[in-house]
């Protein structure tokens, strides 16, 4: 079936996710967050994680919309809509790249824009 097929190719989308190429690994992360599958939610949470602190900012800006695609998908289950949040505090408070903070700016404002004190942190 479709849901066989899907859950084989993952290993191959992670594999991606370590490609020396920038654009691999971000179209890695596009289509790994794009299975609706729920069985593997928390892969796809490790992979937007581990996106966020790549060093091409491309990466990361995929990271951020990633965490905007799956958000909905968790919402059943508090500790995983928690770690996607704080993927998303990470970006915003630790990176300097305008591409990046975009995403993540449109990420926060769809997700929790009345959370302000992601914002601000002290």
């Amino acid at each position: 079936t479709t849901r066989e097929l899907s859950l084989l190719s993952i290993n191959s989308f992670q594999r991606g996710l370590a490609d020396s190429e920038q654009l691999i690994r971000a179209l890695a992360l596009r289509v790994l967050t794009s299975i609706r599958i729920p069985d593997i939610i928390q892969i796809q949470i490790l992979g937007v994680q581990k996106c966020s602190k790549d060093h091409s900012p491309y990466v990361r800006k995929c990271s951020a919309n990633a965490i905007l695609k799956i958000s909905p998908r968790c919402a059943g289950d508090p500790q995983q809509q928690e770690m996607l949040l704080d993927i998303m505090k990470q970006l915003l408070d630790e990176d300097t790249s305008t591409m990046v903070l975009t995403s993540a700016m449109i990420a926060f404002s769809e997700l929790c824009p009345d959370r302000l004190e992601l914002l601000h942190t002290s």
